[in-house]
């Protein structure tokens, strides 16, 4: 297609009267003709026309756009690479800036210009030059192009600032071989719009799990890399990432996996064996190491070597004040307990980004799948958490953010809001608010929802909008401003040589197409009500290019009707964006199982629950919310069957926590009596004394057992507790023994003996004892009559009876002899008297 229909707007009146009049009619005459001349220049396939089907057979690519935003009386220097990628040579060609004097006024009238095809309209022509030779095939040539400032010919009026249509086209005599579109900024003097744009960079370490839960070894699942890295076996670190199955795990189970290290606390068994002495061992207690401080040191050392990713971004933003962290407090300090070159990092981070930045829930929890499964306190956990660690490390102190990994529906918003977070930024550049703020009002209140700009962030991450098919092609950037030739359009160019591996069709993307694009982006953006607060938010997985990265900063950090701020300024005076358009429920395939998020949640509760009987419940509880979140984060999503190895770890690990009391096995007991006592024994392997209480439960009701008092065990011994059992029937019974808090909350594996209840045999040898003794009674109480009536007997055919003795028995012996008178009182006694009865 021609250029049909190109208008060209006015030119400025100078003053001057006559003389500038007729000046101004010349111009309009001379712009007249040129459009007429376009009309009739219709392309035509040319000799080197072998590129393929609706492709151009020139790359063209603009290397330099300067000024990047164009001011009357300058002059507009652009610099283009044009290479001949058909398969015949181009002879004569022609270069040519092409400038489309029409104001694009909105953001769908942008993105047409860069998406129209190769034969579609492109302005005027006002500045061509031949090439000093012809293009062989392969062959390349940089070519630059100055159009002065009289040329320009745009309305130097206030309300005519903004973008317009800026091209580069290879022609052999009418036929278009080539052609790159890019945008020249116009800028009048006078007051523009402003829009906020706030540059917010999530900071994220590669998946983990805490020290003593480590599965096996990995490299980074967020950036996609597949270096391995051993286990650190200092105190506060976690393992590697993309863990693999223990020796001892089953292959086809996905929670088989064995730590294959200690989790510093053995878990307890049912005969009561000693358990380890440390169950927070490994860890530290603080939230700087709350069980964790950092992925393994090979692996931190390698993203945050130079070239690493972690290297790359704190180089291309440390020191850019459009630039807002968003860090995970878990990251921050494992590097600074690392290796040297983490510690160099986190020293550098710390001094700078890390310090002004926002700080991400520890760990980067996957806060969707913790809302999908009902467990949202866990975000809240970890939101506290990472709060507290900024308090301590310096970093991440501005505010609480969550960062999702994909839409955020009701209850991801909701648990967000619960969590305390002051803003939730939603990763889906499908979002009904992408590109700016909304309001999210929940049960728990209202919560700032910031969806970045796709377009946006795709220049700054990639160097060209997302819907564009080229790659981005190595530049050399702005560079210095060539100096043009005074009063004339000047050109000038250079054959170079050919490079077969470096051809490609298309118009390439550079950093200089990607600048213009972000400006006029953000140009119209600014003139709109919807557009005054835009956030440009790269993915967890970012490895800036420094040089491309620095370029976008600087432009928009000096363009006029953009003002870079944080991203506390980019949400201040919020209260005006409009209602958050939340989809119901938006469940991501890569999501955490639900099933492992409760179960994480229910492990950690328990070990929670049994360090409650510890006289320092934090000396039990240090490093157990680590141990719990850190397979749930995000950076996991890249790597299920590592995730699923990194769960079982951690369940074992936490499980492990809430073991260290027992009690002593116990061999058959036989009661044998109505009320006995019992002395079961208490082991302790815990670091400090343990206040628990005995549960005695019999599966059968002959036998009872009374409600134990509490008692205390020191750490590291053993105690006897007593139990009073109550029997009511003969029976054979399992009882079942357990240590509870004093809330009567289960803690430790219980144990079971057999009971052989036989009250009776008591009863029966009480009455037996008790039949004895009655027939002894009745015995010698007949034994003793039949003795007395004999005696009586006896006295009463030989001699004089004494005494009669009770109940007829023997009378009081009275000597049984004869009383002889004395004789010298015979007178004074009467004869016939006898001994006293």
């Amino acid at each position: 297609m021609t250029a049909t229909g190109a208008r060209v707007a006015p030119a400025r009146v100078p003053p001057g009267g006559t003389d500038g009049r007729r000046r101004v009619r010349t111009g309009l005459l001379a712009a007249l003709v040129l459009a007429l001349l376009g009309v009739l220049v219709v392309p035509a396939a040319g000799p080197a026309a072998a590129a393929g089907a609706g492709a151009l057979p020139v790359t063209v690519a603009v290397t330099s756009v300067e000024p990047a935003v164009l001011r009357p009386d300058v002059d507009l220097v652009v610099t283009a690479s044009v290479r001949n990628d058909g398969d015949e040579e181009v002879s004569a060609p022609q270069v040519s800036l092409l400038l489309s004097r029409f104001r694009l006024g909105a953001r769908s009238e942008v993105a047409a210009w860069a998406d129209a095809g190769p034969d579609d309209a492109a302005g005027s022509r006002v500045v061509a030059v031949p090439l000093a030779g012809p293009l062989p095939p392969g062959g390349s040539a940089d070519v630059t192009l100055t159009l002065p400032a009289e040329d320009v010919r745009l309305l130097d009026l206030p309300d005519v600032w903004g973008p317009r249509g800026l091209a580069v086209e290879v022609t052999v005599g009418r036929s278009r071989l080539g052609l790159a579109r890019t945008y020249v900024l116009w800028q009048p003097d006078g007051e523009v719009a402003r829009a906020r744009v706030a540059v917010v960079v999530p900071v994220v370490g590669p998946a983990a799990v805490a020290d003593g839960a480590a599965p096996g070894t990995g490299g980074d699942p967020a950036s996609g890399s597949e270096d391995e890295a051993q286990p650190d076996s200092t105190p506060d670190a976690m393992s590697g990432t993309q863990p693999e199955a223990g020796p001892g795990a089953d292959p086809d189970a996905g929670h088989g996996a064995e730590t294959g290290t200690e989790t510093g606390n053995q878990t307890g068994t049912e005969t009561g064996t000693e358990t380890g002495d440390n169950p927070g061992a490994g860890t530290e207690a603080g939230p700087d190491a709350d069980g964790v401080a950092a992925a393994a040191t090979d692996d931190l050392e390698a993203l945050t070597a130079p070239e690493g990713r972690l290297g790359r971004l704190l180089a291309a933003t440390a020191g850019q004040d459009a630039v807002t962290w968003a860090v995970d407090p878990a990251l921050v300090a494992g590097a600074a307990a690392g290796g040297p070159l983490a510690r160099a990092w986190a020293t550098t981070a710390l001094d700078g980004p890390a310090a002004d930045g926002w700080a991400l829930p520890w760990g980067d929890p996957d806060a969707a799948a913790l809302a999908h499964a009902a467990r949202g306190g866990l975000l809240g956990v970890a939101t506290a958490l990472g709060a507290e660690a900024a308090a301590t490390t310096g970093a991440g102190g501005a505010g609480d953010v969550v960062w999702t990994a994909g839409a955020a529906d009701d209850a991801t918003v909701a648990a967000a809001a619960a969590a305390g977070a002051d803003v939730l930024v939603v990763d889906d550049p499908g979002a009904a608010t992408a590109g700016g703020l909304a309001t999210a009002t929940t049960a728990q209140g209202d919560l700032v929802v910031a969806t970045p700009d796709p377009l946006l962030t795709a220049l700054l991450v990639e160097g060209r909008a997302p819907d564009g098919a080229a790659e981005v092609a190595g530049s050399t950037g702005t560079g210095p401003t060539p100096t043009p030739t005074p009063s004339t359009s000047t050109s000038t160019s250079t054959i170079v040589g050919t490079d077969d591996e470096d051809a490609a069709a298309g118009a390439p993307a550079t950093t200089a197409t990607a600048r213009q694009r972000l400006l006029a982006e953000t140009a119209v953006a600014a003139r709109t009500a919807a557009g005054d607060r835009l956030l440009i938010a790269p993915g967890r997985d970012w490895e800036p290019q420094e040089e491309r990265t620095a370029v976008l900063l600087a432009a928009l950090a000096d363009a006029p009707w953009v003002t870079t701020t944080d991203l506390a300024g980019l949400v201040a005076g919020g209260d005006d964006s409009p209602a958050a358009d939340l989809p119901g429920r938006v469940v991501d395939e890569d999501e955490t199982d639900p099933d492992d998020v409760r179960a994480l949640a229910d492990a950690r509760a328990a070990a929670r629950s049994f360090a409650a009987v510890a006289s320092d419940p934090d000396a039990l509880l240090a490093g157990v919310d680590a141990t719990t979140l850190l397979p749930l984060s995000v950076a996991w999503r890249a790597d299920p069957a590592g995730r699923d190895a990194a769960v079982a770890a951690a369940l074992e690990a936490l499980r492990g926590r809430a073991a260290g009391l027992s009690v002593a096995p116990v061999s058959t007991v036989n009661v044998v009596s109505a009320q006995s006592e019992l002395r079961l024994s208490v082991r302790s392997a815990l670091p400090a004394d343990a206040t628990v209480r005995l549960r005695v439960d019999p599966d059968r009701a002959c036998l009872a057992a009374d409600r134990s008092p509490t008692v205390t065990v020191p750490a590291g011994a053993e105690v006897a507790v007593p139990v009073h059992l109550v029997a009511t029937a003969n029976c054979d019974v399992t009882v079942r023994v357990s240590l509870t808090t004093a809330d009567g909350i289960p803690v430790g594996e219980p144990v079971a003996f057999e009971a052989r209840v036989s009250p009776t045999i008591e009863s029966v040898g009480v009455v037996v004892v008790g039949a004895l003794l009655a027939v002894f009674l009745v015995v010698g109480i007949v034994r003793t009559v039949r003795r007395g009536q004999s005696s009586t007997r006896g006295a009463g055919s030989g001699a004089e009876p004494g005494s009669l003795g009770v109940l007829g028995g023997r009378g009081t012996d009275t000597g049984a002899h004869p009383v002889v008178p004395d004789p010298s009182t015979t007178d004074d006694v009467p004869a016939d008297r006898g001994t006293r009865p």
